[in-house]
């Protein structure tokens, strides 16, 4: 297997597992936004110390360290992840799975733009007609209901932004998560010890099952984040940013077949554009494909 097809395959595990996290929050609903991100990057850290001593992974800190740009690109990456991570703990714990589906499905867009700009990579000609599509559907949304999406657009636009940053870490996937989960740690023990003392966090306060639920954010994090790094140092940004589509898609299925939400003729038509483009997007991909097998066949 090549090593570009394996990171295709590995990013679409991630994004199933982003898919379906949607109905381990729904356990969580109506829980604090922010206690429930503090809760997600504080018990990250013990798991992912855990989870190396088990496959005997050995962090080298001094060389860690010395790599400055690495250490700033992580700590820039981990922050931006944050205000994704609380757009879509919000949205999905408050009854707006199609508005995380929103946000992820103008995610690869963004991400296919900033791969653009940033990296210069090149367009397909079905990638430039998706990110006029996607932009007719987000412009729609504001101009018939007079909101501006501002959930969806977070989060698309700053896990689009957190992939880009990470193109600039030079630390293997592993020592990249483990970076970027301790550079936030003492931000997050700092606000549950906060909590602990001034009585206010729902956490201590809780029963154990819903402790436990509050402890399980961490795995839900940690899965996906370590084989979306995986994926970027084995494929393309722009390959990610088409594969991204996979977790929307999950969502948008469980928000109108499983969590009963529902999808207005604004939202319906919002969708549709973004849907057009990506199969704009992926008709060259898919034609390019058999031209290649034509020619090996040949």
């Amino acid at each position: 297997m090549n090593r570009s097809l394996q990171g295709n395959l590995i990013a679409i595990t991630a994004f199933a597992v982003w898919g379906l996290t949607p109905m381990f929050y729904g356990l969580l609903e109506g829980q604090n936004t922010i206690e429930l991100l503090v809760h997600r990057i504080f018990w990250s850290v013990p798991l992912i110390f855990i989870f190396s001593r088990l496959i005997s992974m050995r962090y080298d800190f001094k060389s860690i360290l010395a790599d400055k740009v690495s250490l700033c690109y992580s700590f820039l990456a981990a922050s931006v992840m944050c205000v994704s991570w609380y757009a879509f703990i919000y949205a999905v714990t408050h009854q707006q799975v199609l508005t995380a589906s929103l946000g992820f499905f103008i995610n690869p867009l963004i991400t296919i733009v900033l791969s653009i700009v940033l990296l210069k990579e090149k367009p397909t000609t079905g990638q430039a007609v998706a990110i006029v599509f996607s932009f007719l559907g987000v412009s729609y949304l504001i101009i018939t209901t007079g909101k501006v999406p501002i959930l969806a657009l977070l989060m698309g636009g700053f896990f689009a932004l957190y992939g880009v940053l990470k193109k600039g870490v030079r630390y293997d996937a592993m020592t990249s998560v483990m970076v970027e989960s301790v550079v936030l740690f003492p931000f997050a023990a700092a606000a549950l010890i906060y909590q602990g003392i001034s009585h206010s966090g729902v956490f201590f306060q809780s029963d154990l099952s819903t402790q436990i639920y509050f402890m399980l954010t961490a795995p839900m994090t940690l899965v996906p984040v370590i084989l979306f790094s995986l994926a970027l140092r084995r494929t393309s940004l722009t390959s990610i940013g088409l594969i991204q589509y996979l977790e929307p898609s999950l969502q948008f299925m469980l928000a109108t077949l499983f969590f009963g939400e529902l999808l207005d003729v604004h939202k319906l038509v919002t969708f549709s554009f973004i849907w057009v483009g990506l199969l704009c997007c992926m008709y060259p991909s898919r034609l390019t494909m058999h031209v290649f097998r034509a020619r090996k066949k040949a």
